[in-house]
């Protein structure tokens, strides 16, 4: 038996297209293939490039795709960028040792946020010397701030006494007992002293300052903006310290503390940022919650991802400090 197969022929409703030789063809109107669904990363974006302009892949809450340009709208970093923020979360928590990092745009944002958490009207913050800053971010809060400096403060010129910077550890018991421990949220230690004529303060008075406010149960904080400069007078002019790197100087510096307030226009030589640490889990969301509302998301502070980038080899550097102590001096 044979079997005939018929091929009937469409032929199309409408005219073919003529070709125009004067049409430039767009190589971006066409589909091209980007990923496997299922290799997508479920918990972060997908980063690709096409053509020179750089996109993201993602899916959404209700797990549907979605492309867009790889740049925040706001402050114009990479969406993607993930790995600038956590590079520099890790060298902050390896230098300093807390486990909490708040990025900020500026130092006194830092203390804005922190005073806006800690601080009640007629609280009493004491520190070695406030710095200007730090003092109008208090007293905008409703409290008040109080300057301890050591007796030597008052003779910057009497070089027998290295750490001129140091807190009076006498006065700050005198000042518990007189307001009560309650009344303190916090103890506050500026390093260098910067109002107190950038003086340093050593490691005997960080520890003595330490064990009195942890015995009281009131937090010690470090405004740490010129932290390494401290810690290389640390390493040339107390006892005990001669051997120990810089690095290590600071790591133990801020062993003491549970916080550190940072601007990193100072020691880290950016252009702009700052960071908030701390041991507290709980302290540290109420001021991401802040965060968001006045400066931006917790991933980047308020300041563009090329600024993280900055940042990165100021505090790796201060934290090595290899200068020698003529340049520091002039």
């Amino acid at each position: 038996m044979t079997i005939n197969h018929t091929i009937n022929s469409l032929e199309p409703t409408l005219p073919a297209p003529t070709p125009d030789s004067t049409a430039i063809f767009n190589w971006r109107h066409c589909w091209y293939p980007i990923a496997f669904v299922q290799d997508l990363p479920p918990d972060r974006l997908h980063p690709f490039s096409l053509y020179g302009e750089s996109l993201v892949l993602f899916k959404d809450q209700q797990q549907q795709l979605a492309c867009l340009v790889d740049q925040c709208c706001h402050r114009a970093a990479k969406l993607s960028d993930r790995f600038g923020r956590a590079l520099l979360e890790a060298t902050v928590q390896q230098i300093f040792g807390f486990p909490q990092v708040i990025p900020t745009h500026q130092g006194r944002a830092v203390e804005r946020l922190f005073t806006d958490v800690l601080i009640q009207p007629g609280m009493i913050v004491p520190n070695n010397t406030h710095f200007d800053t730090t003092r109008a971010n208090i007293e905008a809060a409703g409290g008040r701030a109080i300057d301890l400096p050591c007796v030597e403060a008052s003779n910057l010129l009497a070089s027998a006494v290295p750490f001129k910077g140091d807190m009076n550890v006498a006065a700050l018991e005198q000042l518990i007992a007189e307001v009560g421990a309650e009344n303190i949220p916090v103890i506050l230690l500026t390093v260098t002293n910067n109002s107190g004529g950038g003086q340093p303060v050593s490691i005997a008075n960080l520890q003595a300052v330490s064990q009195l406010a942890h015995f009281y149960g009131i937090p010690l904080y470090i405004d740490a903006c010129r932290f390494a400069e401290n810690a290389y007078f640390i390493q040339q002019c107390e006892d005990g310290y001669d051997a120990m790197s810089v690095r290590e100087i600071v790591l133990e510096m801020f062993s003491y503390a549970d916080g550190c307030l940072m601007s990193a226009k100072k020691d880290v030589f950016a252009n702009m940022g700052g960071f908030l640490c701390t041991r507290d889990e709980s302290l540290a969301e109420e001021l991401r919650r802040l965060l968001i509302l006045t400066e931006g998301f917790p991933t980047y502070g308020g300041f563009a991802g090329r600024e993280w980038y900055s940042m990165l080899p100021g505090t790796c550097y201060q934290s090595a400090f290899h200068i020698d102590h003529t340049h520091i001096l002039g």
